[in-house]
């Protein structure tokens, strides 16, 4: 049995738990918003060879706003506990512009905007598979 003087195992401070906390927050944030820009770009392209440049247009226009989305939505989360209980209309208006954009605008088309700002989710999805696979 090793003498005790030798094992320094002090339990991890508060501060430091929530150091290590934040930091992987802030990963998980990058992974995903990079996971939603390469989901994107793979889609967009293949969109591009299946339907043509002007849907896959449309779809990139709305895989960016729904990119946008992802970082409001970070963002208020990011805001949780500051004491701040508004409801985060701007998200639930970015999807409003694109439709109402997608409505009027007579070259983007709704259907692959809406789609595209759905991408997000996918790339959610993605993560979350991965995650519970086992390496």
């Amino acid at each position: 049995m090793p003498p005790t003087d030798t094992l320094t195992t002090e339990p991890p401070t508060p501060a430091s738990t929530e150091t290590k906390s934040l930091g992987e927050y802030e990963r998980l944030k990058l992974e995903l918003a990079s996971l939603t820009a390469a989901v994107s770009g793979v889609s967009f392209l293949t969109v591009w060879g299946v339907y043509g440049l002007n849907i896959a247009l449309s779809y990139l226009v709305g895989s960016l706003v729904g990119l946008a989305y992802l970082g409001l939505l970070a963002r208020s989360v990011d805001r949780i506990g500051e004491g701040k209980s508004k409801v985060g209309f701007s998200r639930f208006g970015l999807l409003v512009a694109l439709v109402l954009v997608a409505a009027r605008w007579d070259s983007l088309q709704m259907l692959p905007a809406v789609l595209g700002f759905l991408t997000y989710k996918a790339a959610l999805v993605l993560y979350t598979i991965r995650t519970l696979v086992p390496r």
